[in-house]
């Protein structure tokens, strides 16, 4: 009986089970029509899709080259897509570069009409043409063409009749040929000045013309080298356009007056990302230059535009970027290690706040000064005034100068003032430059020399607030000062 009832509960377990496998498959079954109808789909959209991305691509001239064959079947469907996009973008990205080109070119021929305008209008008022007249000779020349032709067998006529003595009757008949006559000679009087004043106007008109023209051609090209660039300048970003920017308008070479000039403009860039930005606008040629130079304080990496920077920075804020640091430091101070040493000192003691002012760049500044009735001018390395007003000069020495010139420029300094500063940028220097010094109180004689004072000291020692340079104090005995200089060095 238990067999029996174990055969029939197995029966009822394998019809559920072909309940279950037969429901199974018509499900299986639906869902395979369903995937096909998508798959159709599918095929249909990827065909359009590689149909789009061929048709943009057989329009890129860099794809299709004559001679060769293309086919993009064997691309995948993602490449042909990243091959389009580029293509597209590199499309647009020279649309938009023609365009600009274009609209320069109509801005530059409206300013042309419109100079033809004010030619036109200054003609009539200037008595050449009537308006009458000269709407005759722009829609009809032919006409004035006659005019003239006219005018000379007018003229062949009155020659012919001056060879058979008849003129003398025509002028007869002419009343007001005595008031002409009159008004010619009283006008000849003031011919000389009015030739000068039409020279002089036509001088400024032509130099304005040229300017005019100079400016269109540098725009024109401005715009062609943007052109054959597009590639270079699609990959700038906009932390990139900023430095960039901040280079031309400021002309800052060091990384922490571009960051400091970026917070003043408030960007929230941060220290990090402007030497990204300038590591980036290095790698791309002609856009930036770099140079790592030495000083006491450790080393220090400037930048300025290079040619094709400049040009960027033009084509985007309309005029030329202002002189940079680095070639301002190499004009007023011979080179960079010098210059930049001096600008460290000078930001050193506006950090200190001794002075009310300090100056570096003192070119135009020069102070005369008359030594044994010779004229000279006085440029100091650093030009600081404290709270009385009084003017403090700082020289940082490299310890370069020959003999006579660094005599002349401590005959300049004690003509000006009563201590002369000097700083240097390492111990080696300020002995050689205390040295010097000997040489020029020797030369000079101490007598000639009794109320000055000499101080000699390093970069470093001044960065650490460090008051105790070598001094040379004049007024007391001078052998003591020597010895006891030349042996116990304080810097």
């Amino acid at each position: 009986m238990s067999a029996k009832n174990d055969v029939i509960m197995y029966k009822n377990m394998c019809e559920r089970l072909k309940t279950e496998v037969n429901s199974l498959r018509g499900s299986i079954r639906e869902k395979e029509t369903k995937w096909k109808e998508i798959e159709e789909k599918n095929k249909v959209a990827i065909d359009l899709f590689r149909s789009l991305c061929e048709k943009i691509l057989a329009k890129d001239k860099n794809e299709m080259v004559l001679g060769e064959e293309y086919s993009w079947s064997k691309l995948s469907d993602i490449d042909i897509a990243h091959k389009a996009i580029k293509s597209y973008d590199n499309y647009n990205t020279s649309r938009n570069m023609a365009i600009k080109v274009m609209l320069a070119k109509y801005e530059s021929q409206s300013k042309e009409l419109e100079g033809l305008k004010l030619s036109i209008d200054r003609m009539i008022n200037n008595g050449d043409y009537t308006k009458a007249k000269l709407k005759d000779v722009i829609t009809d020349p032919t006409k004035q063409m006659k005019e003239d032709e006219a005018r000379k067998k007018s003229d062949g006529k009155l020659q012919q009749a001056d060879k058979e003595g008849k003129v003398k009757a025509v002028v007869e008949e002419d009343d007001d040929f005595e008031d002409v006559e009159q008004e010619l000679e009283n006008s000849n009087k003031n011919i000389e000045v009015g030739i000068k004043h039409q020279a002089n106007k036509a001088t400024v008109y032509t130099s304005e013309k040229k300017n005019k023209a100079k400016n269109k051609i540098r725009s024109e090209n401005i715009e062609k080298e943007m052109y054959n660039h597009q590639e270079t300048i699609s990959k700038i970003s906009d932390n990139e356009w900023n430095l960039i920017k901040i280079l031309g308008a400021t002309g800052f070479s060091t990384v922490n007056r571009i960051k400091n000039a970026l917070e003043v403009k408030g960007t929230g860039i941060t220290q990090s990302q402007v030497v990204t930005g300038l590591r980036m606008l290095l790698a791309a040629k002609g856009i930036l230059l770099s140079k790592k130079i030495k000083i006491p304080t450790g080393s220090l990496v400037i930048y300025k535009l290079d040619d094709f920077g400049k040009l960027l920075y033009e084509y985007k804020n309309g005029e030329k970027p202002k002189l940079s640091e680095w070639d301002k430091i190499v004009k007023n101070h011979d080179n960079e290690t010098h210059g930049y040493g001096i600008l460290t000192l000078a930001s050193i003691l506006k950090q200190q706040g001794k002075y009310e002012s300090v100056s570096v760049f003192n070119r135009k500044k020069q102070i005369p000064v008359t030594i044994n009735n010779i004229d000279y001018k006085y440029e100091p390395d650093i030009l600081c005034v404290d709270a009385t007003g009084e003017a403090v000069f700082y020289e940082y020495e490299l310890g370069t100068h020959t003999k006579k010139d660094f005599n002349l420029k401590c005959d300049k300094m004690a003509h000006l003032t009563g201590v002369l500063k000097f700083v240097t940028p390492q111990k080696d220097t300020a002995i050689i430059v205390y040295n010097k010094v000997k040489d020029w109180i020797k030369e000079r004689g101490i007598k000639a020399l009794s109320n000055i004072k000499i101080e000699i000291t390093t970069l470093v020692k001044v960065k650490d607030n460090d008051t105790v340079p070598i001094l040379i104090d004049l007024s007391k005995d001078y052998d003591d000062i020597l010895v006891n200089n030349a042996y116990n060095l304080k810097v």
